[in-house]
């Protein structure tokens, strides 16, 4: 009840500068109960989210490197 965790296949471009990722996890009700920030390898990455309570989703918010201002 108290972590999600989810696969999340990143595909890293060679050379990309420090990526890092972020994913939420949600509850019932849509609410955010718990985020992670992890620093991804090409393929699939196993993330676990911490939460503040039971979550039934987890969704990825995005990824960003150091030279952009905005996760894609």
């Amino acid at each position: 009840a108290h972590e999600a965790t989810a696969t999340i296949d990143v595909s890293v471009d060679h050379g990309a500068p420090h990526p890092l990722c972020t994913v939420q996890a949600l509850a019932d009700d849509h609410s955010i109960v718990g985020e992670q920030k992890f620093t991804p390898v090409s393929g699939a990455n196993d993330v676990t989210v911490r939460t503040d309570r039971q979550a039934t989703s987890v969704q990825l918010v995005g990824c960003i490197t150091d030279h952009q201002k905005e996760s894609r």
